[in-house]
């Protein structure tokens, strides 16, 4: 009969076996394993729990021989070398390990005796993942700890015996029959967990010219629209899936995450394995989110394209829409586990073994190979299987918001000729999905948030002239602004509270709370807006009351008064410098426009205080704004005159690479026309932690 066996070189101080044969060590260990115990070790064994001195563990045993537990063509090793540990828990830390699994202890325990295997994961003819249990893959080094309480008049030898015998590899069900009552086992260490994961999202459109057009053609677009998505994610890192058998025989299964600060590399998310969204292929989800014809528009473009062509770019429109899930989970996560009393916890299950029909049955194997895809889902009714608490309802309760830019469809004139020629990207962590037409270069995947805020300030500055001179559409404008940071600086917070000030929002008391705190960062913070405009609000911007031009020297004022309330700061050395220049007189920026030349720009900032380590970065905010405010005056006196708009354009698109960080450009658009509807949202995960009670 396979034991684990520890001695102290001179004689066996216990030897642990079991009579299940389900039990890991008649299952899976192939042969026995003996650890040396170090000296001291031996006299505890026959004191009672009672009596254990809490500052003589843990102890560091070695395996005399390497030893194996194999499971189907996967074995995990135990080298002849420090691999295994004996622990003990007791007073208050009793009562935190059982609040994690959700278990009130037994009033007459005394203590916790854990004991520990380390050991690593080799692979046979597959070396699949989840050959093993919970998704392990070949390479990964694993623990197995098993834990037995422990009475007052128990002696420890008995209780680490216990622990011994209950070392369990939670391959399949019946491991976790074999499980003695009053013990609890875990498995730690890199593995792979798949789940599913519902979200909602308010979906902002935003369609824009690329590059200068006389008129608006007329296209049926959506402005903003909901969407729910359920996603498989996948989460491949530093797992704990710890496993106790209740007094009752009922089993808690919880899942944690060893570390959660590497979510961005670790979590991606898939709408669907076979290029499928929900009941929509990618295309389909795209154009119902976009189009009021959805349906008819979907049809002429398969009837146009091979379907070669479709696929690749169903494939290339989902590889962006999965970007963006992945990126709302992450942050959506990061608000669940800044919840301290959860610690990394994402999972936790109450099941009862007895009460398990087929489907169920099946849904926990998949679980205990990584897959709790079925257990997750939302409303999932399991036979013999509760959820206790789970990371995805703070997920749920998190407000998600998707941008989908179409730079150029203007030029295009269908959403079908746009959407076939365009190609599709997105930005890392914004939620903001990208098709642009053939004029836009953007290498591929390597799309900053800063590139397409310089994008998107371009193009909307070609597009509202142009919306401007077209009375007759019916279809708003939005401009949307989207940042997400995680770990948020307090400089950035200081800015989003800024916005959130100027624009009268709601959660604008809620940041100034946190500013108060003075905190070194202000855990996953998200800024929305979204600007809806009319063509008359567009006509507006650049003709007057008594139909006049608007001077540059006006949205320059507009344009400064923004950037000086969004960087209003605490003293920041930059941002200091950079509100010294917008809030300069008239005067001075008609000497710096008329200075040319970039060398000729920095004497005159340097004349007017900024400081010489901060003249590039004053230069940038200096050009933009000038670039900006000149075009606009350029389209108002094109508009006034009744001139074409399209030898205007051709300057507007010239290159200029920063100075868009920053929604400057709608905070300005949006007093000029006498603040009119403005959407804004504000997200930090300590403020939604807070609201759900964490």
């Amino acid at each position: 009969m396979p034991t684990i066996s520890l001695t102290n070189n001179t004689s066996v101080i216990l030897a642990a076996s079991s009579n299940d044969s389900n039990a890991t060590l008649n299952r899976y260990l192939r042969n026995p394993l003996t650890f040396v115990t170090p000296a001291g070790l031996n006299a505890l064994t026959g004191q009672t729990m009672k009596d254990l001195p809490t500052g003589a563990f843990p102890f560091t045993l070695s395996a005399t021989a390497e030893g194996a537990f194999a499971v189907n063509q996967n074995m995990l090793t135990v080298d002849a070398s420090v691999s295994a540990t004996v622990g003990l828990i007791k007073g208050a830390d009793i009562a935190d390990f059982f609040d994690s699994l959700s278990w009130t202890p037994v009033p007459a325990m005394e203590g916790i005796v854990w004991f520990a295997l380390n050991g690593s994961l080799s692979g046979g003819l597959s070396g699949s993942a989840g050959d093993f249990s919970l998704g392990a893959t070949v390479g990964s080094s694993l623990a197995l700890t098993s834990y037995a309480m422990g009475a007052q008049t128990d002696t420890f030898g008995n209780t680490l015996e216990q622990a011994i015998k209950a070392i369990t590899i939670p391959h399949d069900v019946d491991d976790l029959k074999s499980l003695p009552v009053n013990t609890i086992c875990s498995v730690e260490g890199n593995t792979s967990l798949q789940f599913t994961a519902s979200m909602s999202f308010s979906v902002f459109n935003n369609p824009l010219a690329s590059a200068s057009i006389a008129a608006l053609p007329t296209l049926s677009l959506n402005g903003k629209v909901g969407a729910t998505v359920e996603a498989t994610a996948t989460h491949k890192s530093g797992h704990t899936v710890t496993i106790a058998k209740l007094p009752s025989g009922l089993i808690h299964l919880g899942v944690e995450l060893t570390k959660v600060d590497d979510l961005e590399a670790s979590l991606s998310a898939s709408a669907g394995v076979t290029g499928k969204v929900g009941k929509f292929d990618a295309v389909a989800f795209l154009l119902k989110q976009l189009s009021k014809t959805s349906t008819q528009q979907l049809a002429d473009l398969k009837s146009t394209l091979t379907d070669a062509q479709y696929n690749r770019l169903n494939g290339d429109i989902k590889a962006a829409i999965d970007a963006t899930l992945a990126s709302s989970l992450q942050v959506a996560l990061k608000v669940a586990f800044d919840k301290k009393t959860t610690n990394s916890r994402i999972f936790l299950y109450e099941i009862n073994l007895n009460s398990l029909d087929g489907e169920s049955r099946a849904a926990l194997q998949g679980a205990l190979r990584g897959d709790f895809t079925v257990l997750s889902r939302a409303g999932a009714a399991l036979a013999g299987i509760k959820e206790l608490a789970s990371a995805l309802t703070v997920v749920n309760k998190v407000k998600h918001s998707m941008a989908i830019h179409l730079l150029g469809i203007f030029n295009a004139g269908s959403i079908n000729t746009f959407i076939e020629k365009s190609s599709v990207n997105y930005v890392a962590g914004t939620s903001e999905i990208v098709l642009s037409d053939e004029s836009i270069d953007i290498a591929e995947n390597s799309l900053t948030a800063e590139q397409l805020r310089h994008l998107v300030v371009k193009c909307a500055t070609l597009t509202i002239p142009a919306a401007a001179n077209t009375p007759e559409a019916a279809f708003p404008l939005r401009l949307i602004y989207v940042d997400r940071q995680a770990d948020t600086h307090p400089a950035v917070m200081r800015q989003f509270v800024n916005l959130l000030n100027a624009t009268g929002s709601p959660g604008a008391a809620a940041g100034e709370a946190l500013l108060t705190r003075k905190l070194r960062n202000y855990g996953t913070c998200s800024l929305s807006m979204s600007l809806k405009l009319t063509p008359g609000q567009c006509r507006s911007l650049f003709i007057d009351g008594q139909g006049k031009p608007t001077d540059w020297v006006a949205y320059l004022g507009f344009a400064c008064r923004a950037q000086a309330s969004i960087l209003a700061s605490d003293g920041d050395d930059i941002d200091s410098d950079r509100v010294l220049l917008f809030k300069a007189a008239p005067a001075f920026w008609k000497n710096l426009r008329d200075a040319g030349a970039l060398e000729n720009q920095t004497k005159v900032l340097r004349d007017l205080g900024v400081r010489n380590a901060n003249l590039n970065a004053v230069a940038v905010d200096a050009t933009t704004l000038i670039w900006w405010s000149s075009a606009m005056e350029a389209y108002s006196r094109a508009l006034v005159s009744d001139k074409s708009l399209l030898a205007v354009g051709k300057d507007v698109v010239k290159d200029s690479n920063r100075g868009f960080d920053e929604p400057w450009m709608m905070l300005a658009t949006w007093q000029m026309l006498g603040e009119p509807e403005l959407e804004v949202i504000f997200t930090s995960s300590l403020l939604v932690a807070k609201a759900a009670g964490q």
